[in-house]
């Protein structure tokens, strides 16, 4: 099942993909999935340094997939209800998939965007905005964060845990504070 339509603003989006993982949701520009994949299509593939569990191949290529925890991070554990592979493209045409539980679509006009708390603005995070959809909170993302997550898996980030009462992160140098 293919979902199209082409442009480089998160914000602008209309549509958005929730992937549903577990306990943390992750909303991407719909305009950015290329097709869902049935688990079962997933093939094994070599060691790449970056976490992935596995290929799909589509169109005759084979795409990277991925896996990412409940603080999104990538893992090579794949959960059990783990049942869809999201393929992806980012601005640069790289393709990568995700898998999660399941996909729904959402519009824009249904939810609130919050900007992303100072807190959680940590280096290396995928997380864009966050989204009030009701009671439940959601993390805005993007294609390309995720590539960047991904390419930056195996270096230490630091964790939300490690922010203070006043929101820093405590672990984090003020050079990479600056740099948000």
């Amino acid at each position: 099942m293919a979902l199209h339509s082409r442009s480089s603003s998160l914000e602008q989006s209309p549509h958005y993909a929730k992937l549903v993982m577990g306990e943390r949701d992750l909303l991407l520009p719909q305009h950015e999935v290329l097709s869902l994949e049935p688990i079962q299509d997933l093939e094994s593939a070599k060691a790449d340094g970056n976490n992935q569990v596995g290929c799909i191949t589509l169109k005759g290529q084979q795409v990277p997939i991925y896996c990412l925890s409940q603080d999104l991070r990538p893992i090579k554990e794949i959960p059990e209800d783990h049942r869809l592979c999201v393929l992806l493209q980012d601005q640069h045409g790289v393709s990568f998939g995700i898998l999660c539980n399941d996909v729904v679509t959402m519009e824009s006009a249904r939810f609130r965007v919050i900007p992303l708390p100072e807190c959680m603005r940590l280096p290396g995070t995928p997380i864009r905005a966050l989204v009030l959809d009701g009671e439940q909170v959601l993390c805005i993302s993007s294609s390309n964060n995720l590539t960047a997550l991904i390419a930056t898996s195996g270096q230490p980030q630091p964790d939300l845990d490690d922010c203070d009462e006043t929101g820093i992160v405590e672990s984090a140098s003020t050079e990479n504070m600056e740099q948000l």
